[in-house]
Parts: C-alpha cells; sequence; structure tokens
C-alpha cells in the first residue's frame, strides 16, 4: 500500500516531502498503453517529514486521478482519460492546504480509482470454451460471445477479427487479403457483433488447424481490445473418426403395429451434416434442429416402420456418413407377435398298438402359454402342451393342435400319426377275364406302412413260382391252375387266397372208344363261363339192353311215322269233303235269290 508523508510545520500546517520512488511511480503511470484500458493505476507514495517532531504520518491515497475527457486514449468507458499528477504538481497544492483537506481529496481520489478500475477489470471480457472438437473433413463452430464498457452508449460499428497464435496468423478479417494462405475460404463469422456474439466457423478441418485461436474486436468510437487472458484462448481437438450413432426405439414391439425409431447422430458442423440411412424401410422424417451435445451438436433422424415378426432378434442400423467416413449404430429389435409355424411334433413312425405322445411346437414371443388338441371331427381333447395316444392303429384319426400366447393364437394342420403296420387286404389283381391261349399280367396289391417290399407268387398246390410284384402267365387254359400271392414288409406278411384265372372257352365234347353200332363207350362234357368252369364223364352201357333200347326206340319212331301219315292222311280227305259240300250250299243260295228277285218283279207288273 503507498503512503504520502506529512511532516508538522509546528503553526498547524503541514507539507508533502516527495521522494525519488515517489516520481518514478508516477511517471510510470504516463506510460499506460492504448491497448490496456484495463491496467491498475498505482499508487504514488508522496512522503512529507515534519520539521519539529520529526515524525511522520501516512496515509493511504492514489497517486492518480482520472478526468473525464472524451478520447479514445484511456481506454475507459465514457471517455476517461488518465492523467497523472507530477511531482511539482503535488507539492506547489499540498503546501496550500491543511492535513484535513489533504484527507478528503486522497479519499475522493481513493474511490475515483476504485470505480474505473472496476470497470475496466469486469466490461472487457469474452466467453468462449478452452477447447472444442472437430471433424477431419467437416466443420467446427467456436462459440464466443463477448462484451465491452459501452457504459449505456449505443455503438454500431464493430470490426471482428481472430488470430491464430500470437496475433501472427489472421485467419478471419473482413478484408480477405489479411487471411493467410491457409485459412482462406474456409472461414466465416456467425452471429452479429452489434449483438455480442463472435463465433467462428472453420471449414475443411484438418488436424493442422489445432489452434490457439484469440478474438480481437474493434468498435468504433470507443476502442479496440484483444481478448487473450487464458480463459478467452480456444485451441481445437481434430478427431479423425466420428461417434457412432445412437439408435433409440421402444424395448418390445408388436408385429404389425407402426413404430418411431430416432437415430442421433453427434456432429460438429450443424451447416454439414450426414447423410443418414436405414437398414428397414419406412417413412423418413427430416433432421430435428441440433441441440447442444457437450462440445457437440445432436440431430436426430427419425423412422417409422411397421415390424413383422421376421424382425425379431434381428438389429435395426442406423448409419451416418461423413463425407466418406461412415459409422453405424443399432438397436436389436424385440418383436411381439402371436404363434405361427404350429406343428404337432411326435416319433416319425408308431408301430401299430403301441403308445405315442404328441408335442405341440409353435414360434411365438412370448412363448404360447395355452395349448389345446382336437381330434378330426372338432372334438377337445386336451388342454397341454402333450397329448399321449394309448395303442394307436391305422385306424387312428388325425389330430390338430392350438398354441395361444398373449398376442393371439394360431393352428396346426390335422396330423395323422405314421402308424407302422403288416399288409392286410391282400388281393391278385388282373384282367376280368381272358381268352385262352392267351396271356396274361397278375399283381399283387396289399395295404400296408410301410409298403410291401417283397412278394412271392404260389400255384394251388403250395409250388413257389415267383418273388416279384407282378407274374406274368404265358398261354393259359381251362387247366390253368389258380394262383396265390403273399406281401411282406418290415412289419410282418400275409397272403391272398387262390385266385382261379377267368378264361373264356367253347363247351365241347369229346367221344372216345366207338363201341358196338358206332356207339362211344365214353363221354367227356367241359363248360366254361364267367363264373367258373365244370367239366363231366359218362360211360355208356356195355351189355345188351343197348340194343335192345336202340331196336325199341327205332320201332317206336317208325310206327309213330306211320301213324302220322295215316293221320295226316284222313284229315287232308275229310277236309276236301267238307270244302265241297260248302261250295254246293253256297250255290243253292245263289239260285234261290235270283229266283225270288224274278217273282218279285213278275208280281209288281201285274199290279
Amino acid at each position: 500500500m503507498a503512503s504520502i508523508t506529512f511532516h508538522n510545520m509546528g503553526n498547524g500546517t503541514s507539507r508533502p516531502l516527495m521522494t525519488q520512488d515517489s516520481r518514478k511511480n508516477i511517471r510510470r503511470n504516463e506510460k499506460l498503453t492504448e491497448d490496456d484500458p484495463k491496467d491498475k493505476v498505482p499508487f504514488a507514495d508522496a512522503l512529507r517529514k515534519d520539521k519539529h517532531s520529526k515524525t511522520t504520518t501516512s496515509l493511504p491515497v492514489s497517486a492518480t486521478v482520472a478526468s473525464l475527457k472524451g478520447g479514445k486514449e484511456g481506454g475507459v468507458s465514457g471517455g476517461l482519460s488518465r492523467c497523472a499528477v507530477n511531482d511539482d504538481n503535488i507539492y506547489s497544492q499540498v503546501l496550500n492546504f491543511d492535513a484535513e483537506m489533504v484527507f478528503w481529496s486522497c479519499l475522493l481520489s481513493l474511490f475515483l480509482w476504485l470505480r474505473v478500475s472496476s470497470a475496466n477489470a469486469g466490461e472487457w471480457s469474452a466467453k468462449m470454451p478452452e477447447s472444442v472438437v472437430g471433424l477431419s473433413g467437416s466443420c467446427v463452430l467456436i462459440p464466443c460471445t463477448f462484451s465491452y464498457p459501452a457504459n449505456g452508449k449505443t455503438y454500431t460499428e464493430f470490426t471482428g477479427i481472430w488470430y491464430k497464435g500470437n496475433e501472427e496468423s489472421t485467419v478471419y478479417h473482413t478484408d480477405t487479403s489479411k487471411i493467410i494462405d491457409s485459412f482462406k475460404g474456409r472461414t466465416s463469422l456467425i452471429g452479429d457483433l452489434r449483438k455480442n456474439y463472435c463465433s467462428l466457423k472453420i471449414s475443411s478441418l484438418s488436424s493442422s488447424d489445432a489452434g490457439p485461436f484469440m478474438f480481437r474486436i474493434e468498435i468504433n468510437d470507443l476502442n479496440k481490445y484483444t481478448y487473450k487472458k487464458k480463459e478467452e484462448i480456444v485451441s481445437i481437438t481434430v478427431k479423425e473418426t466420428p461417434e457412432n450413432p445412437t439408435v433409440s426405439v421402444e424395448e418390445e414391439v408388436t408385429s404389425g403395429k407402426p413404430v418411431t425409431a430416432t437415430c442421433a447422430v453427434s456432429h460438429s458442423c450443424p451447416s454439414d451434416l450426414p447423410r443418414v440411412s436405414w437398414s428397414h424401410d419406412g417413412s423418413h422424417s427430416s433432421p430435428s434442429q441440433p441441440q447442444n451435445h457437450g462440445q457437440w451438436k445432436l440431430t436426430s433422424y427419425s423412422l417409422t416402420f411397421t415390424p413383422s415378426r421376421e424382425d425379431h432378434n434381428k438389429r435395426l442400423s442406423c448409419s451416418a456418413e461423413f463425407k466418406g467416413k461412415t459409422v453405424t449404430g443399432y438397436k436389436t429389435l424385440k418383436v411381439k407377435y402371436p404363434p405361427y409355424n404350429v406343428n404337432v411334433v411326435t416319433k416319425p413312425s408308431v408301430k401299430e398298438n403301441d403308445s405315442v405322445e404328441l408335442n405341440c411346437s409353435s414360434n411365438s414371443n412370448p412363448p404360447a402359454n395355452s395349448y389345446q388338441w382336437f381330434s378330426s371331427n372338432g372334438k377337445r381333447l386336451a388342454e397341454n402342451p402333450t397329448y399321449k395316444l394309448e395303442r394307436v392303429s391305422r385306424h387312428t384319426e388325425a389330430i390338430s393342435c392350438t398354441a395361444i400366447n398373449t398376442e393371439g393364437k394360431n393352428s396346426s394342420g390335422p396330423q395323422k400319426i405314421n402308424v407302422l403296420y403288416p399288409p392286410y387286404n391282400v388281393n391278385v389283381v388282373t384282367k376280368s377275364s381272358v381268352k385262352e391261349n392267351d396271356s396274361v399280367e397278375l399283381t399283387c396289391s396289399s395295404n400296408s406302412n410301410p409298403p410291401a417290399n417283397s412278394y412271392q407268387w404260389f400255384s394251388s398246390n403250395g409250388k413257389r413260382l415267383a418273388e416279384n410284384p407282378t407274374y406274368k402267365l404265358e398261354r393259359v387254359s381251362r387247366h390253368t391252375e389258380a394262383i396265390s400271392c403273399t406281401a411282406i414288409n418290415t412289419e410282418g406278411k400275409n397272403s391272398s387266397g387262390p385266385q382261379k384265372i377267368y378264361i373264356l372257352c367253347k363247351a365241347s365234347v369229346q367221344q372216345f372208344k366207338l363201341g358196338w353200332l358206332g356207339f362211344p363207350e365214353t363221354i367227356q362234357c367241359f363248360a366254361n363261363n364267367s363264373l367258373g368252369s365244370s367239366s363231366i364223364t359218362l360211360e355208356t352201357p356195355q351189355n345188351g339192353i343197348i340194343i335192345y333200347i336202340a331196336v325199341a326206340s327205332a320201332v317206336v319212331v317208325v310206327l309213330a311215322c306211320i301213324l302220322v301219315y295215316v293221320v295226316a292222311r284222313r284229315c287232308g280227305k275229310r277236309a276236301a269233303q267238307l270244302h265241297v259240300i260248302k261250295n254246293e250250299q253256297n250255290e243253292m243260295k245263289i239260285t234261290q235269290n235270283k229266283s225270288d228277285l224274278e217273282n218279285e218283279r213278275v208280281y209288281q207288273i201285274d199290279f
């Protein structure tokens, strides 16, 4: 703390004594620069020694005072300028005042000094971050606001300048010729200086743009000032890779219901937004207004889409492309959907008369929590995830199941149980009939599961004829035997009954050993129709009875012929006589009729 020393004169008055240090301090105050109006005014040390008592009295006092002059040289609001009080003036003035007057003058000077010092210290300031982060190849914005000591006045002419380093390299100026080559065309001032905005935008950022950067303001009719305090200098951190976008969507979405997802992209340049793309089709919305996200801006992009069950557990991704550099963020979708692909699951096959357990499977989210079993006629059988069938058979009906969850339900189709059983209903299949001496093919048919894989053919006497599914008979005849077949699979075998071939032939009689008088000793007869065939053999008598029978038959025949001849002859004569008599009678009637007519005419004439 500086002080002024007064010397007691003995008559109630005192005068100050100036020291060499006092003079040096006063001269230093006269060296204030134009660009540093905030420099503090130092204290002047004026010492005065009392002649009589040789004692000294010290009082705090400002060594200089500010006079109100309207110029620019002082660098404080209201046109304050500093004037230094030299030692001769102080010495002469102090001699004319007593100690009390000097005390009040010093107190007033101290008040004025504190006021000017406070104004200079608080009003010339700028606010900006110590550092900002930008993406290589993109742009970066250095946010900046400033203040100055306007003291109620309005100023309209401002010039903003940005420097890199210690005011050596100009990176922004309204006069572009003053900008260094490496920043030409890449910088611009964002905001209105008249509203205290001084933000700087740097485009096509590179790693050499690290800084530091400082701001200078030139205000017409006021002053010029460079904000170079430590907290008013900013540097740039250049990142080569952008941050991954952040995808947001509901934790669970429902199949078939539209939903909106957002993609938040961090960037350092709101005027040069990245190109955003989605992995899912849908309706895109315009990007939101950038919001502060630390030193970066955050812009959100929206996608409205309708999820399906195929989207469950799939990634919904959002890609942001920054001038050739692409980053991707994603979110795994959780889609709720009703059961689908419902199936009855069981063993591939089950033997007849065994038991089998059926399971109802489905694909759903959340998993099915209720089940129903139905027979083929719609009868409800059970309400469990599994259903057990006892003693299945080839006649067991098809069964279906229904799976249910919170989103809906769905049913399987009727499921037939694969029941294994041996062949049954085995038959020999062929043409309904075949002509004698033709060929015919026989087929062995059966019903079995699995189908028969082996066959055997047998004649009626049990002789094995073949082992194929078919058997061919050449030149069939009325003597062809009945044939049967056997069908075999993994579960067993079964046979058909003997099958007789229906052979078409003419009935015939064969004679053997012609005997006495030309009669055969035996006669054999064959008959065949669509129902079957048969034959019979007859033996003729070998004693004399046959002769008598033959003679008697001949006599009877002869007598019968004679009798017929006699009867016919007699009947013919009588018929002729009857005819003559009838003719005679007719002639007599005609003659009588003529006679009657003539008599009637004679009578009429006489009359």
